[in-house]
């Protein structure tokens, strides 16, 4: 059984062993690339709206919806 475990971990060992040698670059870790892109960045900006584009339409471009009408006053 011991002869088992020790193949295992000289495997191991080499398979290690070869992954450093090969030159591989060692991942980056999310801090390394965020400062290589030049640090937090905004969100895009939304799309613009399409032609003939009126806030009344209520399209979700950010603008209220227009009130309702007032019900009409009732019996």
């Amino acid at each position: 059984m011991w002869k088992l475990v020790a193949v295992g971990v000289l495997i191991l060992a080499l398979m290690l062993a070869v992954v450093a040698l090969s030159g591989c670059p060692k991942p980056k870790s999310g801090e390394q690339i965020q400062e290589e892109r030049g640090g937090a960045t905004a969100p895009p900006p939304p799309p613009p709206p399409p032609p003939g584009y009126t806030p009344s339409e209520g399209s979700g471009y950010g603008e209220a919806a227009p009130p309702p009408p007032p019900a009409p006053a009732g019996n």
